[in-house]
């Protein structure tokens, strides 16, 4: 019976969903952020794309490639939850034509004690890659065709900066540096295009591996369901026998 039970226990492991390969992916339909979801797959993730959702728990990590939609209230309060539960979230920005999305980037920062970040203006250059979690695979620098800039990563790190002009365009924020959110993994790109860049390859593994695994990922229920009555059922055999 205890061989059984191990055995037992060995398959429903293997017949529960791989978390660590799943994605969600919103985007506005832009050829980059099409992009970025074929090379996502390419890595061997299984990639979701959808609409707005209330609860992302369920996701590995949440890949928000719009640039043409503000965050609403109830969008901010969502991904603020996953991230409190361990989540890795990316978010993309655009240039200053799409203010009315990196303000509530900003804002959202804010919201999840990232700190005060302070918008610089449109930015068309080939910024360096300036923390070595993100210089694998050959990474070294990151085109952005025109994006919004930082002075500031809040309480986070520049992915890339352009030192001489003191600002950068992707910054990210590791698991401990948002209070309240102390497993949650972010990463912002005041940039869409960079997705169909020559080295957008490398920039989506570096930054997919840099997200990692989400702490608590919801289990499929029916699964999980199945597994704990067989296990009951020949416990009960056991003891009734």
């Amino acid at each position: 019976m205890k061989k059984i039970l191990i055995l037992l226990a060995i398959s429903c492991m293997t017949l529960m969903p791989s978390f660590a390969a799943t994605i969600y992916v919103l985007h506005d339909g832009h050829g980059s952020s099409v992009n970025a979801v074929s090379l996502l797959t390419s890595l061997g993730y299984t990639v979701t794309v959808g609409g707005v959702l209330t609860n992302y728990g369920s996701y590995n990590q949440v890949w928000d490639l719009r640039y043409n939609s503000a965050l609403t209230s109830a969008e901010n309060t969502a991904y603020k939850t996953y991230l409190e539960q361990g989540g890795r979230l990316y978010l993309s920005g655009e240039h200053s034509g799409f203010d009315h999305r990196n303000t509530t980037l900003v804002s959202f920062v804010s919201l999840v004690n990232g700190g005060t970040l302070s918008l610089s203006a449109d930015y068309a250059t080939t910024q360096t890659v300036v923390d070595s979690r993100f210089t694998a695979n050959g990474l070294s620098s990151i085109s952005i065709n025109s994006g919004r800039s930082t002075t500031s990563a809040g309480t986070g790190f520049f992915v890339t900066k352009d030192t001489a002009a003191g600002k950068g365009s992707i910054l990210g924020w590791d698991a401990g540096s948002l209070s309240g959110s102390p497993s949650g993994k972010m990463l912002i790109g005041f940039d869409i295009d960079m997705f169909s860049n020559a080295n957008a390859s490398a920039m989506v593994r570096n930054f997919s591996d840099f997200l990692g695994s989400a702490v608590t990922p919801v289990p499929e229920p029916q699964t999980l369901v199945l597994c704990l009555l067989a296990v009951a059922a020949l416990l009960g055999k056991r003891y009734t026998a």
